[in-house]
């Protein structure tokens, strides 16, 4: 199951152990990059503008040829909680070494994302209590016919006790790296959001058999984030990934409204979703309000590949939303056709966040 988990999603991992040596993040880095992006965000010090999406593999971290281009401020790193603690209590930060060399020698910042759900270490699932739900093409449409891909269940105790024990691992590792923009939130999701898989029938009766709630989904992810908030580097943000996790859930809305009363400023919203191929919708009012009280940002709903985003239509809703950065994907940040939009992206995104210093 581990393999069939990282080859559908990311592929098969190779790396060779190194020793980096370590290139300081200046002040002069950080000023280079205010001056291409805006001034600092309120929080991390560091400027918002746009991300390339990069991982978890290896070679995902070596070569970064995007990060030489003006337009782009920084790098996101996603990497598999499975990668970085293989055996409970036994660490591995390579992959998350590799990720802070690359951004260090671009001097520019990086946002983290480490992924549970789907991307939980094996052992995990031989904790007590902690059951599985299963998926198939149904849910998920990357699967292949006839595979499935399993997640456990993440408002299970055990789950959660040994999410919050990494969050704490992972907070000692980074606790001093003034490189970082922010760190993304997850744990209580398939891959990266609020979204749970819950399309079929049979899955919907496997989260029915797990005790699935909206109350227990609300007050996991409220655990979550306060998790996230007592580790994580203070002068960092951390991000929410907004999506719908079961069908009639309002966790969107009830943990958003108590983020934004208990961590003011500290919990970001972003949704990853952004095509431009559809009317504004709900998520563009919520980032669009969300603005005048924290920072707020989008990912790009795939790649240029897939042929469901509208340039330049998506980039203008990011800038119309008030939005200070913008994950995208980096083989369209490598596509040579896609120059001028970023250009203008990294433009608009600089003006929303030169508006937002303003305002303070």
């Amino acid at each position: 199951m581990r393999q069939l988990k990282q080859s559908c999603l990311f592929g098969v991992l190779g790396l060779s152990v190194a020793v980096f040596p370590w290139i300081a993040w200046s002040k002069a880095g950080v000023a280079a990059a205010s001056k291409l992006q805006g001034k600092p965000d309120s929080i991390s010090g560091q400027p918002g503008g746009i991300f390339s999406i990069r991982g978890p593999k290896a070679e995902d971290f070596t070569k970064v040829p995007e990060l030489k281009f003006p337009f782009v401020v920084g790098l996101s790193a996603r990497i598999a909680w499975s990668d970085l603690e293989p055996k409970q209590g036994q660490y591995d930060w390579r992959l998350l070494d590799q990720a802070r060399e690359t951004a260090a020698s671009h001097k520019k910042p990086l946002m983290l994302r480490v992924t549970a759900g789907m991307l939980s270490p094996d052992w995990v699932y031989k904790l007590e209590g902690v059951g599985a739900v299963t998926f198939t093409k149904e849910d998920v449409s990357w699967v292949k016919p006839g595979d499935t891909i399993s997640m456990p269940v993440p408002w299970a105790e055990g789950y959660l006790k040994a999410w919050e024990s990494f969050l704490t691992g992972l907070g000692q590792k980074i606790h001093d790296w003034p490189e970082l923009y922010c760190v993304q939130m997850t744990g209580g999701g398939f891959i990266g959001e609020l979204h749970l898989p819950k399309t079929s029938e049979a899955t919907l009766k496997q989260w029915k058999e797990a005790g699935a709630s909206e109350e227990k989904v609300n007050a996991m992810w409220q655990r979550i984030i306060t998790a996230y908030d007592k580790n994580m580097p203070a002068q960092v943000g951390i991000s929410l990934n907004l999506a719908l996790p079961l069908p009639g859930y309002k966790t969107g809305t009830v943990v958003r409204e108590w983020a934004l009363s208990e961590y003011p400023g500290r919990v970001w919203f972003q949704q990853n979703g952004l095509t431009g191929g559809k009317e504004k919708g709900v998520y563009s009012k919520i980032l669009s309000e969300a603005s005048a009280a924290t920072t707020v940002g989008y990912q790009m709903g795939g790649t240029d590949k897939g042929g469901k985003i509208v340039w330049p239509k998506a980039f203008q809703q990011a800038i119309e939303d008030k939005c200070s950065y913008l994950e995208i994907f980096e083989v369209d940040i490598n596509d040579p056709k896609r120059k001028d939009d970023l250009v203008l992206l990294a433009k608009g995104l600089k003006e929303n966040n030169e508006s937002k210093a303003k305002q303070k």
